[in-house]
């Protein structure tokens, strides 16, 4: 019995060592590897944002007698210029909803995304949107994109106006593979589509406390 005992003690004890060794192996290997990017002159620099939107100047916004929601000429135009300096199809309200009747919508042959967070999505988004939040993209990337190289036309949409996650969002998808002429967006966003009227899902109990999916 004693001496199985020492065999077990032993081979714990070879374990343990090899893990040790494995940390350490990493550990002088991660050392290495930082002071060489830190000499290098084509080394990462870990502060630096990889992957940024072309600096676009704003112009004055005049809100005017715009309701709320609704961006006023001035802040649609903005935004046109904005989303069109960066290299993207921009969107009005009236070719939005042109769009949204399109039996494509329903084929797949036209995707909508919602580059919102999950909990606005939740609360309420355009009928058939896929949310897809910029800032989180390994929660759906994967599916967004499978669906968006399916598609004919992306819409892609955030809160509308100055909110720019939309053009972020369109950014990352053609990154993942989604043909730049494919993709579009709707500058107006969420806050213009529901405003106006339109379709959303699901929609929001007289009470506004509980979200309830539309029939």
């Amino acid at each position: 019995m004693s001496h199985g005992g020492e065999g077990a003690g032993r081979s714990v004890g070879s374990v343990w060592c090899i893990v040790a060794e494995a940390v350490l192996v990493l550990a002088v290997g991660l050392g290495f590897g930082c002071l060489a990017n830190a000499l290098s002159p084509r080394g990462l620099n870990w502060t630096r944002n990889y992957f940024p939107l072309p600096a676009v100047t704003p112009q004055p916004v005049t809100a005017g007698d715009a309701p709320s929601g609704v961006p006023a000429a001035d802040a649609e135009s903005e935004a046109i210029a904005r989303v069109t300096a960066r290299g993207y199809a921009a969107w009005t309200f009236e070719r939005a909803v042109e769009a949204f009747a399109d039996p494509a919508r329903l084929t797949g042959r036209m995707v909508w995304v919602d580059a919102r967070a999950e909990i606005p999505y939740r609360r309420g988004h355009i009928p058939g949107a896929r949310q897809f939040d910029p800032y989180r993209p390994e929660q759906n990337l994967l599916e967004v994109v499978a669906a968006c190289l399916q598609a004919e036309k992306v819409i892609v949409y955030c809160s509308g106006g100055r909110c720019e996650d939309a053009e972020l969002a369109a950014s990352l998808l053609e990154q993942a593979g989604v043909p730049r002429e494919r993709l579009v967006i709707y500058v107006g966003g969420f806050e213009e589509w529901e405003a106006r009227g339109q379709p959303v899902e699901p929609r929001p109990t007289s009470t506004g406390s509980t979200p309830a999916p539309t029939p």
